[in-house]
């Protein structure tokens, strides 16, 4: 499996349970409190698109993801833009700030 679908198998997975996952099972892929806990009632639809770009030994993800909001009865997009970085697993972990400090 290349790195892109192993991205992308990894996204749509997370983004399944997302919507429901309280702030322990969202520890078990996302580090330091990257994406909020949000406690939706949204079922999965698919990754309506995807842009991976490696950046060291990271890869940032701009993704919009599709939801079926059970509560209204719509679809519904949103936007990601993520960075991701693999350890045995991969995890979704803050993005880094693109403006270094120069103290």
């Amino acid at each position: 499996m290349n790195v892109s679908n192993e991205i992308s198998a990894f996204l749509e997975k997370f983004f399944a349970l997302y919507p429901g996952a309280d702030e322990i099972e969202l520890s078990y892929h996302v580090k330091d409190s990257a994406l909020p806990f949000i406690n939706r009632d949204y079922e999965f639809v698919e990754l309506a698109s995807s842009v991976y770009e490696k950046q060291g030994k990271a890869v940032r993800a701009n993704i919009v993801v599709k939801y079926y909001d059970e509560t209204l009865g719509v679809n519904q997009l949103s936007q990601f833009d993520l960075m991701l970085e693999k350890n045995e697993n991969w995890f979704i972990v803050p993005l880094k700030s693109e403006l270094q400090s120069s103290h």
